[in-house]
Parts: C-alpha cells; structure tokens; sequence
C-alpha cells in the first residue's frame, strides 16, 4: 500500500523549518515541546480559584475585625458585672443561672439561722421576700442585656459579625462550585486535586456530595 504524504503540521509535528532553524539537539527537543504542548486548563477554573483565593482572604480580614470588636464589646460590657459576678457576653443566659444559683445558695444560709419553731407565717414570709429578690435579679438581668444589645451595634460587633457570615458565605460558596467543576482534561483534573488538598479541612457535607458527582460529569446543581 503506497504511503500517503500529510504534512507534518497537519499533525501536530515540526516541520522541516524548525528542525534548520532549531540547530542543537537540545534546541530541537525544545522545538518539539512548544509543537506538541500539553492541553490548556480550563480558564473557568483556573478563575474559580483565584476568585476563592481571594474570598479565603476577605474572610480572614473579616474575622480579624470581628475578633476586635468582639474585645471592644468586651471591654465596654465591664460595666455591667453583677454582684461580682463577669456578665458572659457569649452566653448572656449562663450569666442569669449563676446569679439564681448565687442567690438560692444565699437563700440556704439564711434559712438554717431562722430557728425551727419559727411560725409558718415567718417562714412564707422568708419565701416570699427571696422571690422577690429572685425577680428583681431577672429584671435587672433582662434590661442589662436589652442595654448590651445597643452597646453590640455602638461597638462595632453587630456589623462585624455580619461581614464576617458573608465572607464565609461567599467562600463556601466559590468552593462548592470548584468542587463541581466538571474536568474536561487530565490538566484540569491535577489542577482541581491540588488545589481541593489545600482547603481539604473546608471540605465536608454539601462539598463532598459535588466534589463526588462531579467525577460522574454530573453538573452543579442550581
């Protein structure tokens, strides 16, 4: 069967020029390389990731400011200490249950001084007077925080927790996406690997369900 002639570049190959104008050997093998270059990755994804690398340091800048305001709110709540006892800023209602079980503690050690053949009357009267005191703490309680919940918007907090929710939003989002991206190449595939294993502590639930259907062709869902 006669052979057909097809020329080298309709191949991919170099043609007669490159190898002349190449010269070294090793400039021939660097000839060949350019002529028969690996397929590109795509540039959707090489955006995804530099647009999550992005948003990965809009969140850290965001966290950083939340974890300030949360120190400015800290100090300014100093003022609102109850009986000794550190208002808990994180878990207000932690704060109430110490101060009921300071003062049923305060109840114990006063009754044992009431002598036992005290009359009813004194002992009601006894109950009476440290449920009172019981409600005016929870009063009290409830218009610090009514009060903290002004200081957390003057401080700074309120606005920084807000950011801080969306720029972790943003991320996690950009992420889902890239783990769904479906590879069209072995390039895209190394690229997508790589870059997962940096953020691989990110990746769990929603992630791991796309990141698996993406290996099926399957496509993000909307």
């Amino acid at each position: 069967m006669p052979n057909t002639y097809v020329p080298a570049a309709a191949i991919g190959l170099p043609n007669r020029r490159l190898f002349l104008a190449a010269g070294s050997a090793g400039a021939v093998f660097g000839a060949l390389s350019h002529a028969v270059a690996a397929p590109a990755v795509s540039p959707e994804l090489l955006n995804l990731i530099e647009t999550h690398r992005r948003a990965v340091g809009i969140r850290k800048r965001a966290w950083d400011h939340e974890d300030e305001a949360l120190e400015r709110f800290k100090r300014a709540c100093k003022i609102f200490d109850i009986d000794g006892v550190d208002f808990n800023v994180n878990h207000p209602e932690s704060t109430l249950t110490l101060l009921l079980d300071l003062l049923e503690n305060e109840k114990l050690r006063e009754f044992r001084l009431i002598k036992m053949g005290s009359s009813p009357a004194m002992r009601r009267r006894f109950d009476e007077m440290f449920e009172e005191l019981r409600r005016d703490k929870i009063e009290h309680f409830e218009t610090l925080l009514s009060e903290m919940s002004g200081l957390r918007e003057s401080s700074g907090l309120a606005a920084a927790e807000t950011a801080a929710e969306e720029a972790v939003e943003d991320a996690l989002n950009i992420l889902l996406k890239i783990c769904g991206f479906p590879c069209a190449s072995v390039e895209d595939t190394s690229v997508k690997a790589e870059y997962l294993v940096e953020c691989v502590d990110e990746i769990g639930g929603d992630n791991v369900k796309v990141l698996l259907r993406s290996f099926a062709g399957r496509p993000l869902e909307a």
